[in-house]
């Protein structure tokens, strides 16, 4: 580090203060946030990250494809009833059959989609324009909480504490879990709100690591420039 010499008047001596000896050294000096504090931390600055806006744009327009594609189908004409089974087909019998009565091939594949990943029974799920929606309301919920997670990190740096993680996780393990165990039946505003705060927690967790990985390999880029520059310098 480069030292800077001040006279102290009391005793007429030098005194050496550190001084960082660059822009990326005082950066990181002064940095609040480091790779793992998100485990114990708050909101830190509002700070807008592109990276960040890449996954809402994503997570954004797959709900706005969820919502729109049964609104814009024929009304009633989507009913998947209450045989649906979580699993990829071939392996499992599914509703393959009633989506192929979709007559719209981007619809149909959105349901396929859905098909794949979720049971979508109808009980468990959210209608628009009479249409059973793609995805339960679970799963709709943990995609709007990747929206509104993903929002929240691409405008602000926050430090999770790691209480607000399993907090965010709890919900929709005990919903899910008790009623997968017990004739507990939940519904569909609790399957939805346990759902978006798993998703926001995930999606904020990711654009916390996107970001210190990012900032990481900044600071350690503008380093090695520094180091290049003070060598330049420094030869004859």
């Amino acid at each position: 580090m480069k030292q800077e010499l001040r006279k102290d008047k009391s005793n007429k001596r030098q005194v050496k203060l550190p001084q960082p000896e660059s822009k990326a050294d005082s950066e990181s000096m002064n940095s609040t946030v480091n790779f793992f504090s998100f485990l114990r931390g708050n909101i830190v600055k509002f700070h807008f990250f592109k990276i960040n806006l890449i996954m809402f744009l994503i997570c954004f327009i797959w709900v706005a494809i969820l919502f729109i594609v049964p609104a814009m189908l024929p009304s009633d004409s989507v009913d998947l009833g209450e045989d649906g089974v979580t699993g990829v087909r071939p392996l499992f019998e599914d509703n393959e059959e009633q989506i192929k009565e979709i007559n719209n091939s981007f619809a149909e594949s959105i349901y396929n989609f859905g098909d794949s990943s979720c049971h979508q029974l109808a009980r468990r799920s959210l209608f628009i324009n009479g249409n059973q929606m793609p995805v339960c309301a679970r799963d709709l919920g943990i995609y709007i909480g990747f929206a509104i997670g993903a929002l929240v990190v691409t405008v602000m740096v926050v430090e999770l504490r790691l209480w607000w993680i399993i907090g965010a996780l709890i919900p929709i393990g005990l919903d899910g879990g008790i009623q997968a165990l017990t004739s507990y039946e939940s519904n569909n505003v609790l399957r939805l709100i346990t759902g978006g705060l798993t998703g926001m927690m995930t999606t904020m967790v990711l654009g916390i690591m996107f970001y210190e990985i990012y900032t990481t390999y900044k600071e350690n880029k503008q380093e090695t420039l520094d180091r290049m520059k003070y060598e330049r310098k420094k030869s004859p």
